[in-house]
């Protein structure tokens, strides 16, 4: 921080700050590299020798990512007016080639106080760039790391990182790449350079509140925000790039343009008044929101010639899923009416009580256009209500109660839709069933807890117990009754009750101070009721073979497995006639176990040291499974440490005997594996954080304070089964947990961050 004073009535303030990152990945599947490929083969199943091109490594094929963060804020004023202004940008490239983000932050923000400080009038505006490429979460579909990972081990890759070749037939570039397409695979180079994802945002964020006060003890308040974000969203798909994907030998284009516009409003009176042994807090008023979703554009394999991406070489001679126009509107708006009152006696002794009624829009034509969440707490301080022992400096207890309302999605009460069927290739009106009474979704919930403080404060304990039930979740399933094709439903009782404990400690040696913390948090999901028939289960998706099922008395995360290895009679792993074990295909899934962790802990210190500063943080999770799809196909290829591992032992045993590994993996891996063989437990520990740095004392460099700064997250694991790290996920889903299928590595990150102050 910059910091010059002017006079008596302002002051100015510069900061200005700095921090770079460089990520590397941090754990990799085991690959080897003593089997190459047979001739004329993709898979590395092959002789025992060294490649004629040296050792194949796949992490070569990843960038050092970075991520370079700059902030200069200036901040001017006094008493009656504050100004604050601030630029920022964020640049980041990440470890995959031609994938990148960056984003640029303009703000600006004014208070002004006027009529001798009654009323204050705040303005807030806020302008957002965005632009970002080739994304990748996980899966086959453009994705690199799946001919990455499988690149047969005999052949050059250096061969390939030239990803396209002149076609002098055709007269433009064409992929470079000769070893099919199983997996969705072609050239990664290809894949990241011409098969271009690009979203650019433009957004801007207007706010605005004027507050009077009326007395010392009461205001009026009103608020406007104003959110407006447009996107341009663009799919470029070279030609050459397989059919799947481009849909033409010319090409493939994707363009949209997506506003997302938002406007919220509320008015509210606030009240905050003492007498001699009651206080009053209370705020009463009303809000509005509404928010529109647009989006319009085009998508489709081209026209000859190739390469021209514009939405007018897109070809609608036939209309399909992907050959097609882009629209979609949405609208919603919720009204509101609240009120939050909290009565205290003697600053010891705590009641709050809140009411809030939704109009939702949502709801519309429903029998039931609204909905009420009310709730209840009450705390006290126990230590100035009784005399404590001495080693207890505070003690507060605490306990509530709510019961929290939300609409059903917008836009889904309409009895029939026109939706694209892939089955038969065309759009139809698709007709939904609705139960008598769409009611929101419902969660009740109770939470009880304390904080204290012992030996001068030196230590401190925050507990929370805690129940939640969510009722009236709105599920859809296909039926073919009385000419409807899909049902609405609403049914369920979810519950979820744990405990969160924070423990920590502080202390001074000399000049040393130490800040420890340690935290632990354990939640149990159990399905009370999903159906009026108990029997009746849900299937929410997953991978082929392993899916997450929802039925009574289960969690919102357990797996099912519907493979395994056939056996005869005896129990005994069946094989065929040529060597190789045989697969089934079970007609009633078997549980398998639940992706949610059992626990987590977390713990933290802080050092302190005549200008030094150091600290690391050590995070667990104990509990749960993950699947990796990524290792089962690693091993049917070949290419997976274990499989020459497997192939170094003379094969694997089976019922006394040995089978050769390529006959093994290759049933026991692959798109359907046998899923008892890639499933691992989800425990891990970690060094999560640590962090170094020094501040250069004022006196040292003419009144300059200079902060420098090291970082670095995801040093190492302390412990861990799994091939993949087990906290990554590729998706905020609910239902999508604890799934690793050709995932991008976790990364290791080191950052240095400098600051000055004068």
């Amino acid at each position: 921080m910059i910091t010059t004073k002017k006079g008596k009535e302002g002051k100015v303030s510069v900061t200005v700050s700095h921090s770079t990152q460089f990520a590397n990945p941090f754990i990799m599947p085991e690959f080897q590299n003593e089997y190459i490929n047979k001739p004329g083969s993709n898979t590395s199943w092959g002789d025992k020798q060294a490649s004629p091109y040296g050792n194949y490594e796949p992490k070569n094929f990843f960038n050092t990512g970075t991520n370079i963060q700059n902030n200069v804020a200036i901040t001017a004023g006094n008493e009656k007016n504050q100004t604050y202004l601030s630029v920022g940008s964020t640049n980041a490239a990440g470890i995959l080639p031609n994938n990148k983000y960056n984003r640029y932050n303009f703000t600006f923000r004014n208070t002004t106080s006027m009529l001798n400080d009654k009323l204050t009038l705040d303005f807030g505006l806020n302008y957002i760039l965005e632009n970002d490429r080739n994304l990748t979460a996980q899966g086959q579909w453009f994705n690199p790391l799946t001919s990455v990972y499988l690149f047969p081990r005999g052949e050059s890759f250096d061969a390939i990182r030239t990803y396209e070749l002149y076609d002098s037939n055709r007269g433009i570039y064409v992929q470079n790449w000769n070893f099919g397409d199983a997996l969705k695979m072609q050239n990664p180079y290809w894949v990241a350079h011409r098969m271009v994802r690009e979203n650019n945002r433009s957004r801007y964020m207007l706010s605005g509140s004027l507050k009077y006060k009326v007395t010392d003890w009461l205001d009026v308040t009103g608020r406007l925000r104003w959110d407006d974000a447009a996107v341009k969203q663009e799919d470029k798909r070279y030609a050459s790039t397989i059919d799947l994907f481009a849909h033409s030998k010319y090409g493939y284009y994707g363009h949209a343009k997506v506003n997302d516009r938002s406007l919220y409003g509320d008015l509210m009176a606030n009240i905050n008044k003492s007498f001699e042994t009651f206080s009053i807090g209370a705020n009463v008023g009303g809000s509005f929101s509404r928010t529109k979703y647009d989006n319009e554009g085009h998508q489709g394999g081209l026209k000859a010639p190739s390469n021209i991406f514009t939405p007018n070489a897109i070809d609608y001679s036939e209309v399909t899923n992907d050959n097609r126009p882009i629209y979609d509107l949405h609208k919603h708006a919720v009204n509101s009416l609240f009120a939050n009152v909290e009565l205290g006696w003697k600053s010891i002794l705590y009641l709050t009580l809140t009411g809030r009624n939704d109009w939702d829009s949502a709801l519309d034509g429903t029998s039931n256009e609204s909905f009420f969440y009310p709730s209840v707490g009450m705390s006290a301080v126990i230590s100035q209500m009784t005399e404590m022992p001495k080693f207890i400096n505070y003690l507060k207890v605490r306990a509530s109660w709510a019961s929290v309302g939300s609409a059903i999605s917008p836009n889904i009460t309409s009895p029939w839709r026109y939706e694209y069927v892939p089955a038969t290739g065309t759009y139809s009106t698709v007709t939904y069933l609705f139960p008598k009474t769409f009611y929101p979704e419902r969660t009740d919930s109770w939470e009880a807890g304390l904080t204290a403080r012992f030996f001068n404060n030196a230590l401190t304990l925050d507990l929370t117990l805690y129940q939640s039930n969510t009722h009236k979740q709105t599920l859809v399933r296909n039926i073919s009754v009385g000419g409807y094709d899909r049902e609405y439903i609403q049914l369920g009782n979810i519950r979820n009750r744990g405990i969160e404990l924070s423990l920590g400690y502080n202390h001074r040696f000399g000049d040393l101070d130490w800040n420890s913390s340690f935290t632990f948090s354990s939640n149990q999901n159990k399905i009370i009721k999903l159906f009026d028939d108990d029997t009746e289960v849900a299937k929410k998706g997953g991978l082929s073979g392993a899916e997450i099922i929802l039925k009574k008395g289960g969690t919102m995360g357990d797996i099912y497995m519907s493979t395994d290895f056939r056996r005869d009679s005896e129990g005994n792993i069946a094989t065929d006639n040529t060597g190789g074990i045989m697969q089934e295909n079970l007609s009633n899934a078997v549980y398998r176990g639940s992706v949610l962790p059992k626990a987590n802990i977390g713990f933290s210190n802080e050092f302190a040291w005549k200008g030094f500063n150091f600290g690391f943080l050590i995070t667990a999770r104990f509990g749960g499974i993950v699947l990796s799809q990524t290792q089962a196909i690693l091993d049917s290829w070949g290419v997976s440490k274990r499989t020459a591992d497997a192939r170094n032992n003379g094969g694997i045993e089976i019922n006394g005997g040995k089978i050769s590994a390529e006959n093994y993996y290759r049933i026991v891996g692959g798109d359907n594996p046998i899923w008892s063989e890639y499933i691992y437990s989800a425990t891990n520990a970690r060094l999560q954080e640590a962090h170094i740095g020094y501040t250069i004392p004022k006196k040292w460099i003419k009144g300059m304070e200079l902060s420098l700064g090291l970082t670095a997250n995801n040093l190492f694991f302390i412990y861990n089964k799994a091939p993949f790290d087990p906290e990554s996920v590729a998706s905020t889903g609910t239902y999508y947990q604890g799934f690793d299928y050709f995932m991008q590595p976790s990364l290791r990150s080191l950052g240095f961050n400098v600051k000055v102050k004068f």
